[in-house]
């Protein structure tokens, strides 16, 4: 299997973990998905918009070489429009890897930061930050549900099966 069909399949995976933990957050009340715990990204409700604009600005700054944020949090009032965010998200990053070349993973882009720095990045490492990124406040959004009594269950990728392919 190719360098880039494993990031297209984590990349799945990752967009997989969104939608079970989006899925248990609709059993809490506005009161608990807004609900700030004193540390970290903020209540479950931020952590969601953290990712979603995470994911967004690495995936601009890959396409077009520099990383921006455009998405507001007024835009995304609640869980079902954040969903709706993270659908739009994951067709464009499928897009995006579907292109990928598997020689294009080691290179390195010069990328303007949102704060107007230009550095240079590896591709790979690009990737593998926003996985990173994501499955650590994926983390943190599971145990934030558990304690609120909306366990996600297993999120292992071990047992993750692309439910539109068979051959894995």
């Amino acid at each position: 299997m190719s360098q880039a069909s494993h990031y297209q399949i984590q990349f799945k995976y990752h967009f997989h973990v969104i939608r079970r933990l989006v899925e248990c957050a609709t059993k809490l009340s506005v009161i608990d998905l807004h609900e700030n715990p004193g540390y970290g990204r903020g209540s479950i409700y931020d952590l969601f918009f953290h990712i979603l604009r995470a994911d967004q600005s690495w995936r601009v700054a890959l396409e077009t070489g520099a990383q921006t944020s455009s998405l507001v949090a007024e835009e995304y009032p609640d869980l079902e429009m954040l969903q709706a965010g993270f659908d739009c998200e994951e067709m464009a990053w499928q897009a995006y890897l579907e292109a990928v070349q598997d020689a294009q993973i080691d290179e390195v882009l010069p990328l303007t930061t949102r704060h107007g720095k230009e550095m240079p990045f590896v591709h790979w490492r690009i990737l593998q930050h926003v996985l990173f990124h994501g499955m650590q406040h994926q983390a943190e959004l599971a145990q934030a549900l558990t304690q609120k009594g909306q366990s996600p269950g297993d999120l292992d990728f071990l047992f993750y099966r692309d439910e539109k392919k068979t051959d894995h």
